[in-house]
């Protein structure tokens, strides 16, 4: 069972990436395949598209109940991406389905699959956590298994572990469940879908405070808890201690827009009774916008929904959120992951809250698929998938060493392609296309994957010699790559970035982002964002690709390429709503067409878009801005470092802000004298 388990993981993390379209006239069905037997109740279609197919081209996908197409229950339709998932669940039976590029009179092969029947277990009424966690270690025992609650309130105080788990479905039938800490704690585990129940937490995530005071020459904030929230201020900001919480003054004619926040380090909490607490540390200029009777909140991001490590295809359905803490899912990394939510609603408890549930974060082979959610004031980034750079401690001929096992584990296949990135000196340097010819153990041997417990491994045999990488990275011949610090918070290291087969096919689509932070931040190798909106959000709607972290260093992200951005409504996102950005060469071939940018009286914007970074090809046509005042930076688009030209063409302005260009690009700084 392990060995078949294995084979089809591997099977099915073999994507299509940008340069493995066919050869011919073609396009080939690759899962699931022609005569399978599925359990999925929304299942993933994966395709490969044929030889000269670009990333706006469409392609149609449909899903009969019979073989000559007479009862479709799909007939959808999208570009970029080369899969679909399913948004509607399938009934048990049997199924056809068929692609074709749009324009184009032939389909592919007509492949057939079938979803069957799985063994029901049933979760009585008024069960205990240990009572629902021993019909739930059944029914994963006896799978294809569909794990079903009597409707009713839950309690689940501690966490369940799955683990080697495939073909199974838990079920609320429109039940509460109230969480202690998380739910679910899986692992190596595969077709997983949960649906149909509410999800709240026993700890509320967050409290309001009313703005007493304002003093900006002590740095002080004195504040007081609304009544009817938790009174336990110091839980949600415990001052003096970093990570994990956060205070924000609200706007309140724009909800979800902040007009100031903090962490909680490197702060002072003095109590002063009655529900009453003075908050020192803050600067200035921090508190130049907060007045007396002002709200905040102070949030937590202690707990979510469950922990997920080598999980593929886990599926979210009909789920609503409430107030969670922290991210849905915990963890990460693997192989295809392919995580997905469909028709889920990430809310606040109540509309008195000003913070809702935390997204779910991705980062795998295969991207994430959201399509129909809510995500209303989200307290951080609604949803993101990372994509992290290995940092590389030293080349010797063809063979690179890596500096850690990397603590997020995707697995490195023979044939991956990836850039290297000079960080050697301390700055962001050229970088370099390689690929991988054998992945190697610690001692030099052939890396033997056990399982699905990937780990990162030690030694890559690349397809350049260090002379040959020196010189396309215009460094001497001899120099030497090998890294000096042991940190990987600095940029003192060569660092290996994945450019093929990562957070591919993402797809966001169909959704309403409402309040809160930034509406979605993904870098991938393919990705389609449509259809959407977006409204009052502290940051960016969208970010198509991005970087972050201490210093220069490129924590989470280096950027996206062959990637869509159409049709979506957005409205007071931030100081830009589009925000393109890759510092290593990653980035490239951005679309963004047909989209509403629209900013209030109240919210002037930088720029409608900013772009940052060396990325190749950066499309805008067919975009409407709105805008009472004009751009801040002085220019719809703003270019900062690109030495790429941004292409543009039938935009449109209303109203039209005489002498604003379209593009403003900033000159790249002069280096300084060594």
């Amino acid at each position: 069972m392990i060995k078949q388990f294995m084979l089809l993981m591997l099977l099915l993390a073999v994507g299509s990436s940008a340069d493995d379209r066919l050869a011919h006239d073609e396009i080939s069905l690759l899962s699931p395949e022609n005569g399978a037997t599925l359990y999925l109740p929304h299942p993933h279609l994966h395709w490969q598209k044929e030889a000269g197919a670009n990333i706006e081209d469409r392609y149609q996908v449909q899903i009969s109940q019979d073989e000559d197409f007479q009862k479709l229950l799909i007939d959808d339709s999208l570009e970029v991406v080369s899969r679909l998932v399913c948004a509607k669940p399938l009934s048990i039976g049997t199924y056809f389905w068929r692609v074709r590029r749009e324009g184009k009179k032939s389909w592919s092969k007509v492949f057939s699959f079938t979803r069957g029947k799985s063994k029901e277990y049933l979760v009585k009424k008024g069960s205990t956590t240990q009572e629902i966690a021993a019909v739930l270690k059944e029914a994963a025992g006896n799978t294809p298994a569909k794990l079903i609650f009597e409707p009713g309130d839950y309690h689940i105080t501690k966490m369940i572990p799955l683990r080697k788990v495939k073909d199974l479905i838990i079920d609320g039938s429109g039940s509460t469940l109230t969480i202690k800490d998380r739910f679910l704690d899986l692992k190596n585990c595969a077709d997983i879908t949960v649906c149909n129940m509410v999800v709240t937490p026993e700890h509320v995530a967050s409290t309001n405070v009313d703005i007493l005071a304002v003093d900006p020459d002590a740095g002080t904030l004195t504040v007081q808890v609304q009544p009817g929230f938790p009174e336990d201020f110091r839980s949600y900001f415990p001052a003096g201690k970093s990570g994990n919480t956060i205070m924000r003054v609200v706007d309140e004619a724009n909800q979800g827009r902040a007009l100031a926040g903090w962490g909680s380090a490197g702060k002072h909490m003095e109590e002063l009774g009655e529900r009453r607490y003075r908050i020192h540390g803050l600067k200035a200029k921090e508190l130049e916008k907060i007045r007396p009777g002002m709200v905040a909140y102070a949030k937590t991001y202690r707990g979510g929904f469950g922990k997920v490590n080598y999980v593929t295809r886990i599926t979210l359905s009909k789920v609503n959120f409430m107030g969670m803490g922290g991210t849905i899912w915990l963890g990460g990394g693997g192989e295809t992951e392919a995580k997905s939510c469909l028709s889920c609603a990430f809310l606040p408890l109540s509309p008195e809250y000003y913070t809702g549930a935390s997204g779910v974060i991705g980062g795998g082979r295969i991207g994430s698929w959201y399509e129909d959610c809510r995500f209303e004031m989200g307290a951080d980034d609604n949803t993101m998938d990372h994509m992290f750079p290995l940092p590389v401690a030293n080349i010797q001929g063809n063979v690179a060493t890596l500096k850690y096992p990397w603590p997020w584990p995707q697995d490195i296949h023979k044939g991956d392609t990836f850039v290297l990135w000079d960080c050697m000196n301390g700055e962001k340097g050229r970088a370099t296309n390689v690929t991988i010819m054998e992945v190697q153990d610690a001692g030099g041997k052939p890396m033997v994957i056990k399982e699905l417990n990937f780990q990162a491994p030690r030694r890559l045999v690349l397809s350049k010699n260090a002379a040959e990488l020196n010189r396309e990275l215009g460094r001497p011949e001899d120099a030497s790559f090998l890294s000096p610090g042991k940190t990987n918070l600095a940029l003192n290291s060569m660092l290996l970035i994945r450019l093929s087969h990562n957070n591919q096919d993402f797809v966001f689509r169909r959704n309403k982002v409402l309040g809160g932070s930034a509406g979605m931040l993904n870098n991938s190798t393919r990705a389609l964002v449509a259809e959407n909106t977006f409204k009052n959000l502290r940051g960016p709607a969208v970010h198509a690709g991005f970087c972050s972290g201490p210093k220069a260093f490129p924590l989470e992200g280096c950027g996206s390429r062959d990637y869509v951005i159409r049709d979506n409504t957005m409205e007071n996102c931030g100081r830009n709503s589009i925000s393109v950005r890759s510092d290593s060469g990653f980035g490239g071939n951005i679309i963004i067409k047909n989209n509403t940018i629209r900013y209030s009286a109240d919210w002037a914007p930088w720029n409608s878009i900013g772009v940052s970074g060396d990325i190749k090809g950066v499309i805008v046509k067919d975009n409407l801005f709105q805008s009472a005042s004009p751009p801040e930076r002085g220019g719809w688009i703003y270019s900062n470092l690109n030495s790429y030209a941004v292409q543009h063409s039938n935009n449109r302005f209303d109203p039209p802000h005489p002498n604003v260009p379209m593009v403003k690009k900033r000159k790249p700084p002069k280096k300084k004298k060594k």
